[in-house]
């Protein structure tokens, strides 16, 4: 099989452009040891910036509820900043599947059986399996082996 890092063609060629950069610094020592220590230093860093990010998007979450909650106290749909920023929010309607077996068959019925497929998490499992055990991929299906970096924090 081949291998594959699991990103898109596009973020693929910017992965690409970079590791060339990277290599081309006088700095840059080709040492697996040295590699995997700033390996361990961007995963640290990408981990840092995710604790931000998920905080930021709880205080968001929650700013948002209570400013929707006073918009319809005072009527507001909408609100200009004087920095020019607008803010505006509308219901949408939101699905949930709470009985797969009766919406599977509704889509039956609307001839939608083409667009059902497998949630991928899923497909990955099965083909996994098969794989493993010695079968052929599904028809219609291509398999990679991507390479997966465990990074367990020291101190």
């Amino acid at each position: 099989m081949r291998r594959s890092v699991g990103v898109k063609p596009a973020y693929l060629d910017k992965v690409i452009g970079l590791s060339i950069a990277i290599e081309a610094d006088p700095a840059f020592v080709r040492q697996a040891s040295a590699l995997a220590k700033t390996y361990a230093d961007l995963r640290r860093e990408a981990d840092d910036l995710a604790a931000k990010l998920a905080d930021a998007k709880l205080r968001l979450a929650a700013v948002t509820m209570l400013m929707v909650d006073q918009f319809e106290v005072e009527g507001e749909k909408a609100v200009t900043l004087t920095n020019g920023d607008n803010i505006r929010w509308q219901p949408e309607p939101s699905l949930v599947v709470t009985d797969k077996e009766a919406f599977r068959q509704w889509c039956l019925k609307q001839q939608l059986d083409r667009d059902m497929v497998l949630p991928w998490s899923k497909a990955n499992k099965l083909v996994k399996e098969m794989l493993v055990a010695g079968d052929e991929e599904p028809p219609g299906t291509e398999c990679f082996v991507r390479t997966k970096v465990v990074f367990s924090k020291g101190r």
